[in-house]
């Protein structure tokens, strides 16, 4: 693909797109209170409005690459960019969340830290949170994810 912006190194890391590494600054789950993180967790979930609540179902059901498509489109439109510009931001844009959905996939895996309504059953959330077990369609998409790098 022409357009990734992050790629793969030798050692299994990543690089920017002037082969660069990567530093992340992410902490390390286990030096995190999860205790707190919860208590914050609950405490925004008492305080939302709603139209935080709205936002954030809109943003967080159906398929994001939909919603965002059909943005840049209206953008084109109302700044009457020519189709060459368009399928530009188009690519670009795809190629970002590509580079977005492996590098988060590759992280949760790393990580595998558990959800907020995993500490707390009784967590009432605003958006349905999904089970996920490792079928082998998601094996599948984790190989895929390995390779894409």
């Amino acid at each position: 693909m022409a357009n990734v912006f992050i790629s793969r190194g030798r050692d299994n890391d990543f690089l920017d797109p002037f082969h660069q590494r990567i530093i992340w600054r992410i902490k390390n789950p286990l030096d995190i209170d999860w205790e707190t993180e919860l208590f914050i967790v609950e405490e925004t979930l008492k305080s939302l409005t709603s139209q935080q609540i709205r936002i954030a179902q809109y943003w967080g059901t159906g398929e994001l690459t939909a919603k965002i498509t059909t943005l840049i489109f209206n953008l084109a439109e109302k700044y009457m960019l020519g189709s060459p510009s368009v399928a530009r931001v188009q690519s670009y844009f795809h190629a970002a969340m590509n580079d977005t959905f492996v590098i988060t996939w590759f992280f949760k895996y790393h990580w595998d830290v558990a959800r907020p309504n995993q500490y707390d059953r009784n967590l009432s959330t605003v958006l349905f949170t999904p089970v996920f077990q490792l079928t082998l369609l998601h094996t599948q998409l984790w190989q895929d994810v390995q390779r894409q790098f």
